[in-house]
């Protein structure tokens, strides 16, 4: 709840609860404001060995998704989609992801369209070269529709940290 110094800005309540010890559920209702109207969302999780879902739906029609299978504790595949009502809001991004002893490795594909190759589409390196140094890269490929050139780009990154820390696993995401 926000008050002003004029007038009752809107309110908030969050639900939460676990049904066992793999599946929680929640509920988030937001009251009406003069510029937003009221919301409600659903919300569910479950967890099981190598596998996490999650989903959560909204009062506008929406769905936010995200699935994760560890085909080993370094190897992990990630979906995650949104699905909206409104035309070019929707959106299917596919991730793999690699992290060995001292380098993580990323590849993944946002809104990738198999008939004409377009969407976005990333592979990203990071390597400790020591324990206070990591340098990485990422190669970056766009293309908007069949015809059109693809654009590509190339991000360059160095890490260093005063003190030593452990190796920069997992930090090639953003």
């Amino acid at each position: 709840m926000s008050l002003s110094n004029l007038f009752f800005d809107g309110g908030k309540a969050e639900l939460a609860k676990g049904l066992s010890p793999n599946f929680q559920v929640s509920h988030s209702f937001t009251m009406a404001t003069a510029s937003q109207p009221a919301t409600y969302h659903f919300g569910a999780v479950f967890v099981a060995g190598k596998h996490l879902l999650h989903g959560l739906f909204d009062t506008a029609g929406s769905f936010q998704g995200k699935y994760h299978y560890s085909f080993t504790s370094n190897l992990t595949a990630k979906l995650q989609a949104h699905i909206a009502k409104q035309q070019q809001q929707s959106m299917l991004q596919n991730e793999l992801e690699y992290n060995g002893a001292d380098y993580s490795v990323n590849v993944k594909a946002i809104n990738p369209d198999l008939q004409d190759g377009s969407g976005i589409y990333t592979a990203s390196w990071l390597q400790s070269v020591s324990k206070s140094v990591a340098l990485g890269g990422e190669l970056i490929a766009q293309k908007a529709a069949m015809g059109e050139p693809v654009d590509t780009g190339v991000n360059l990154v160095a890490r260093w940290a005063a003190s030593p820390v452990a190796p920069a696993v997992g930090d090639a995401t953003k």
